[in-house]
């Protein structure tokens, strides 16, 4: 076999490699770059039960590596039924999980550990499996038993939540654990808008609200990080005037309303409801006045046209429209507008949107006037 020969085999064998590598793989969905993960130690330790020895180690930063040699750790240990349960607190909402991690001990198997997230003490407290209990595991499991494994680190969960309980389920064995850490997911963004006034309290409330919207803001924007994690549009309005005030023109506004324009038939509704077409229409009109946007009408304005196509022309002497679809009402009642006022409105919004571009100036004034 001559040098070319070799030279030709070795390049077969790479090109069938290249080609079994790529053929072997799935798509690839990347995250944005602007997504980051803190990971959290807790602030203090609401409560405690059963043999829980050096709990207060676990309110300890902790360097993110486990080792053979780990002296502060908190043992636990469930014996005679008496589980070994402890409530931490992170000190503020946030969007992730839990990491655990397990020191080395003589017992190298797993061990049984139940977890429950909680926005509230009392929800913590509270199981799925209660008789009567209005916690559930909808759309993210918040209560839920999990293995640890013997010296290492395990993460757990994704759910919207700022205290975690963990019961102790393994029996007659310790368990040193070196580390109960969050896991804080969100948009490393800056908060370009601001409020600050001389009641403090009303100071904490927006600053509660900008931060519950931060959190919202995933991959898409949702209407909460527990429950529905979906992308509503009647609960986006609310929650895109925030984003223009706090944040600025941020992309998965976008995204969020294109998302549920391209997945709804033209002879649909938006998310199955009536009145939330109307808002997709209003939220594009105060996104273009707020945003400076209105050149990219011209992309919506097919969605526009439809959307408006299907409101009713009139509405009956007391105020009721024929729709169809499931009904929602009350985001931003609009200063209470009757139905037919705010679907002449919404008429408007598309018939400015969806044609021509016009001048600033006059779709401000427009806003103004109408109170949007």
């Amino acid at each position: 076999m001559n040098h070319n020969t070799h030279l030709f085999a070795i390049a077969s064998i790479l090109a069938t490699c290249l080609s079994v590598s790529a053929t072997g793989q799935g798509s690839i969905q990347r995250k944005e770059t602007e997504f980051v993960s803190d990971y959290v130690t807790p602030s203090r330790i609401v409560l405690s039960k059963g043999s829980i020895m050096d709990a207060g180690q676990l309110l300890m930063p902790y360097s993110g590596q486990v080792t053979t040699t780990e002296k502060r750790v908190a043992t636990f240990k469930t014996t005679g039924g008496v589980k070994a349960s402890i409530l931490l607190d992170f000190g503020q909402e946030m969007q992730g999980g839990l990491q655990i991690v397990r020191a080395i001990s003589s017992n190298q198997k797993p061990v049984r550990f139940r977890i429950c997230f909680g926005e509230s003490v009392s929800e913590a407290l509270s199981s799925v499996d209660e008789s009567g209990s209005t916690a559930t595991n909808d759309h993210a499991m918040r209560d839920f038993e999990a293995s640890v494994p013997w010296l290492g680190a395990y993460e757990y969960g994704n759910t919207g939540f700022r205290f975690v309980r963990l019961d102790l389920l393994s029996e007659d064995v310790d368990v040193p654990l070196v580390a109960v850490r969050a896991i804080s997911r969100y948009r490393n963004i800056p908060y370009s808008g601001t409020f600050k006034c001389s009641d403090e309290r009303l100071n904490q409330i927006w600053e509660t609200g900008a931060r519950t919207v931060h959190l919202n803001m995933q991959d898409y924007l949702w209407d909460g990080i527990k429950r529905d994690r979906l992308v509503w549009i009647g609960d986006m309005h609310p929650e895109v005037m925030t984003v223009n005030t706090v944040f600025g023109n941020h992309g998965v506004v976008r995204k969020s309303l294109d998302f549920v324009r391209d997945g709804t038939p033209p002879t649909k509704w938006m998310n199955g409801i009536c009145s939330y077409s109307l808002w997709w229409i209003i939220i594009q009109r105060q996104r273009g006045w707020f945003q400076r946007e209105l050149r990219e009408r011209k992309i919506h304005r097919l969605a526009f046209q439809r959307q408006a196509s299907r409101s009713p022309r009139r509405t009956s002497s007391h105020n009721r429209a024929s729709l169809g679809g499931s009904r929602r009402h009350g985001w931003m009642a609009r200063r209470r507008r009757p139905p037919e006022r705010m679907l002449q409105d919404c008429k408007e919004d598309a018939r400015i949107c969806a044609g021509p571009c016009r001048k600033q100036a006059g779709c401000g004034s427009a806003f103004a006037r109408r109170n949007v």
